[in-house]
């Protein structure tokens, strides 16, 4: 079935006009995109390392453990996914980030949406559209329209140009730092679970607190459980069919994980992404609608089945760990990954994150399945 999958999107790929999806790809340990090199399109490439110094008339979509962006001619918007990101230079675009640790030292023309441990915005950057955070720390040094999100820390010594708008998670009343030359050039509001002291010499239009008020209801009762049960026996069935029909991938799954888990891990995460944005390019063309709903379609198919392969992972990672010597039918090592996968699930944050690691790293085993060229 996958070599029938990887067929069709190189079927796809041919068919459609270069104009409507011109895109250039690279996959290898060390990417780097010279000064002097032009892609008129849009560019993907995965690696450990990746550096962009040229010219990209189009969008970027790249995940890697290192990533930096330096060039003053990004004519497009940026998708990045790795441990450490630096964009530099201009981008005329925006950008969509997800790393631990992410730092912006140019010119961003739109918005920044991102996810990760730690964002920083230089002291020479500027932001011109929205920033939205989700993650640990934020720091803004740098001047940025508006500030919205949700996270742990907020430090604040540059210029926010409209409204902060924020959720704390972090339960200390230190969790905001404003600097004495922050300036606001509006309201900030921020939800937290205490009150804030906000520096008075700070240039700010308005403070509007609201606490967040824990809830003491159960989180548990009849309803939930029921829909517990319908999870467990809907992926269950799914995972039977699975194992049925590819008895190999399934098998292997664990081991080209184990084996890259990095690559394996950003691999899925590119995978997940890219599919629904190139669904859209292909829409865009005058034949495209129809293979644009079939992409569509497969990619819906596999975002649950990647439910069912990440329930594998872990109860094969299970199984391996506590129970080599053991002697388990496939089904039990699926009934066991499925039943701790739906418990994650319900654990607030940490239990969410795992789960969220482990599906994309299911997705990275569909993303295997298929051969990127060596440049």
């Amino acid at each position: 079935m996958f070599k029938k999958i990887k067929w069709f999107v190189l079927a796809i790929c041919i068919v459609l006009p270069t104009s409507a999806l011109a895109l250039t790809g690279y996959s290898s340990d060390i990417v780097i995109l010279e000064k002097d090199q032009v892609i008129n399109g849009n560019y993907y490439a995965a690696g450990n390392t990746i550096e962009i110094n040229g010219t990209v008339n189009g969008d970027i979509f790249v995940a890697g453990d290192t990533i930096v962006i330096d060039s003053e001619n990004i004519n497009g918007d940026i998708f990045a996914a790795g441990s450490n990101i630096t964009v530099k230079g201009k981008v005329n675009g925006s950008l969509r980030l997800v790393g631990e640790n992410i730092d912006l030292m140019g010119e961003v023309t739109r918005n920044a949406m991102v996810a990760g441990k730690s964002f920083r915005v230089d002291s020479d950057s500027k932001l011109a559209g929205h920033l939205t955070f989700w993650g640990q720390m934020v720091n803004v040094a740098g001047e940025i329209g508006r500030l919205e999100g949700a996270f742990s820390n907020m430090r604040l010594s540059g210029t926010v140009n409209n409204d902060v708008d924020i959720y704390l998670s972090e339960p200390t009343e230190e969790a905001i730092n404003i600097s004495d030359e922050a300036v606001v050039n509006g309201t900030l509001y921020y939800k937290a679970l205490k009150e804030s002291e906000i520096n008075s010499d700070a240039t700010i239009g308005d403070v509007s607190f609201n606490e967040i008020v824990k809830k003491t209801e159960p989180s548990f009762d009849k309803g939930n459980l029921l829909g517990w049960i319908v999870k467990f026996f809907g992926m269950f069935i799914v995972g039977i069919i699975a194992l049925y029909l590819w008895p190999k991938f399934v098998a292997d799954s664990y081991s080209s994980v184990y084996k890259k888990p990095v690559k394996t891990f950003f691999k899925g995460l590119l995978l997940l992404i890219v599919t629904p944005l190139a669904s859209i390019l292909i829409a865009a063309t005058i034949v495209g609608l129809p293979l644009s709903i079939i992409v569509m379609v497969l990619w819906a198919i596999a975002f649950y089945l990647a439910k069912v392969m990440a329930a594998w992972l872990i109860g094969k990672f299970i199984k391996d760990k506590l129970f080599s010597n053991a002697k388990w039918r496939k089904v039990l090592v699926l009934a066991l990954g499925i039943l701790i996968y739906i418990l994650l699930g319900k654990i607030p944050f940490i239990g969410f994150m795992i789960s969220m690691l482990i599906y994309i790293f299911a997705w990275g085993t569909f993303a295997n399945t298929l051969k990127f060229k060596k440049d």
